[in-house]
């Protein structure tokens, strides 16, 4: 599979673990410090994956938008008619946790331009429309091979002195890096259960090592939780399959030993190796047939300049046939 490809194996499986609400709030819950996520509400959050990557940047990112409210300051205060005291109503602001998929391992600047643009196309519309503000949370997911090296503030892409940088525009994103990500810590305890998002997550952190342990991790998971939900099993193997050097004897083995699943699966892996088989032999024989007509058309390039008197050599050069394949349709033209 091309790089290509598998970037979009990624993207792919990185949308279909984050469109779910209770992965979705699983993620917050491990990943957003407790000062802010004690101020955002979990339980009303929606998700919108339409996706606002720009079509400039849609080479570089994915993204989720995750809907909810968090808590305003205070507004007018209001007499409580039952306890005779006043008290001040609690506002609900609307905010969107933006969160931005990367994983490429080499410095990009264009991710603060990418969160940015949303913020700021977010504002403009909730300006035009009248509405306030509404609160934006960026939050970079990186899983790539090599340690975030990036500065989380805007402001650092200036070479000033802090005198001058408290006047420029600045804001700073959250990182979930999941090469940090260690599933033993004590903060991901209360959403252990989730086995979906546990998987994911340990399948993207050792996605890029060349060993298989990330894979027996996994299946440890589910045998421990008695994860038996086929079609959840199915995606996930789907996605190590497509990111993965891995043999199919090896897979079949290890899902075999770890008894993950029924029948039904095998024979689904087995339908998708056979599609992806098949898809490979389209692919080679048209390449073999675009080669073939290529090669045609250049000994009737090379059979008409000869024709013409031109010189071996020379047709040679230009049709990228050898010498001996142009003397070969020089002598088929002495006999005709």
């Amino acid at each position: 599979m091309g790089k290509h490809d598998i970037k979009n194996a990624h993207d792919s499986f990185f949308k279909k673990l984050f469109s779910d609400k209770n992965n979705v709030k699983s993620f917050l819950t491990i990943s957003l410090p407790k000062d802010l996520l004690k101020n955002i509400e979990l339980d009303k959050i929606s998700i919108d994956a339409t996706g606002y990557v720009s079509d400039t940047m849609k080479g570089y990112f994915s993204d989720i938008v995750v809907k909810t409210k968090i808590k305003g300051e205070e507004g007018e205060e209001k007499k409580d008619k039952e306890k005779g005291k006043k008290k001040g109503k609690k506002r609900k602001i609307p905010a969107d946790i933006y969160i931005i998929f990367e994983h490429k391992s080499y410095r990009d600047r264009n991710i603060y331009f990418q969160l940015l643009k949303y913020m700021y196309m977010m504002w403009e519309k909730d300006y035009r429309e009248g509405k306030e503000l509404r609160v934006i949370i960026p939050l970079v997911f990186y899983h790539g091979r090599g340690k975030w090296r990036l500065s989380r503030e805007f402001n650092s892409l200036f070479g000033v002195n802090d005198d001058v940088r408290k006047y420029l525009l600045n804001y700073e994103y959250l990182l979930f890096d999941t090469n940090e990500w260690d599933f033993e810590d004590e903060k991901n305890r209360g959403v252990r259960n989730n086995v979906m998002l546990m998987s994911g997550l340990l399948l993207m952190k050792s996605v890029f090592s060349k060993d298989i342990k990330g894979v027996e991790r996994v299946f440890d998971l589910w045998s421990k939780m008695g994860f038996k939900d086929e079609k959840l099993i199915i995606s996930l193997l789907f996605y190590i399959v497509e990111t993965r050097d891995i043999e199919e004897e090896k897979l079949k083995e290890l899902i075999e030993e770890k008894n993950i699943g029924g029948d039904e699966i095998m024979r689904t892996l087995g339908r998708r190796w056979y599609e992806e088989g098949k898809q490979e032999g389209i692919q080679e024989g048209i390449q073999k047939g675009i080669e073939k007509g290529e090669l045609e058309r250049a000994k009737k390039v090379a059979k008409n300049m000869l024709i013409r008197g031109l010189d071996i050599k020379l047709i040679s050069e230009v049709t990228g046939l050898s010498e001996k394949e142009v003397e070969e349709i020089k002598r088929k033209l002495k006999k005709s």
